[in-house]
């Protein structure tokens, strides 16, 4: 049986950056790096959460993250920094979803363990008071994402860099406009099983921030160049998402 839940210790988190790596070395986005993790600045940064799945034997089988829009911004502003801009000048509480893995033994269940993490991720999205969740994702999946999660296109097809220059297309949910999804996952999305304090963040304590921050890939992933904002500090399956 699958367990989701908020990453709590620094073995959790680097285990799930570990399958991200992985993940993305497979699909020819990323070079493998020495510490064999996918982490980025913006994963030391409190507004970051990382959900996994781990099996019975503890062991992390699947994995995204939840970028909250804060210190530096979202990851998709380097290439979408013109329309994330306009979203949060209409005053949209956003959060982007990235990094996106599961362990390739799971074959078989790969959908099961998304919608549970997409369950996991989108309750806690909502108990924060987002009003909008951003992904941005390879063109051959953005028809999964409108079709089964209601995502709306709002950035046009371009290169990003920090895969290599893959194409991406940037999407968006109105966290506030549910009612989109097809009604049995949208029943399951909000019939929650998680208590309030399931969703509170585990905190890293100094020795082991330090040890995190030392796995962060930041020559090779780029960060946006940010105008002056409110920084926010209010409480497919296998389809990689490209931040």
């Amino acid at each position: 049986m699958t367990r989701y839940r908020l990453a709590a210790t620094l073995e959790e988190r680097l285990a799930a950056l570990r399958l991200v790596h992985d993940a993305y070395v497979r699909a020819g986005l990323i070079e493998p790096n020495s510490h064999g993790v996918r982490a980025t600045p913006y994963h030391v940064l409190p507004t970051t959460t990382i959900f996994v799945g781990e099996c019975d034997c503890g062991r992390v089988i699947s994995t995204m993250s939840l970028v909250g829009d804060g210190e530096l911004g979202l990851p998709l502003e380097t290439v979408y920094g013109p329309e994330i801009a306009r979203r949060r000048g209409d005053g949209k509480r956003m959060a982007e979803v990235s990094c996106l893995a599961a362990d390739p033994a799971q074959v078989g269940c790969g959908m099961e363990v998304f919608i549970h993490l997409c369950r996991l991720m989108t309750v806690f999205a909502i108990g924060r008071r987002y009003d909008e969740l951003v992904i941005a994702v390879h063109p051959r999946h953005a028809k999964f994402y409108q079709r089964m999660l209601a995502f709306r296109v709002f950035g046009e097809l371009r290169e990003y860099p920090s895969v290599k220059d893959h194409p991406a297309v940037a999407l968006y949910l109105d966290l506030h406009n549910m009612q989109r999804l097809p009604a049995k996952l949208y029943r399951f999305l909000l019939d929650s099983p998680y208590r309030p304090e399931d969703l509170c963040v585990p905190r890293l304590s100094d020795s082991e921030y330090r040890l995190f921050e030392e796995c962060v890939d930041t020559e090779s992933y780029p960060l946006p160049s940010l105008g002056p904002f409110e920084s926010d500090s209010k409480a497919e399956p296998g389809a990689i998402l490209v931040a």
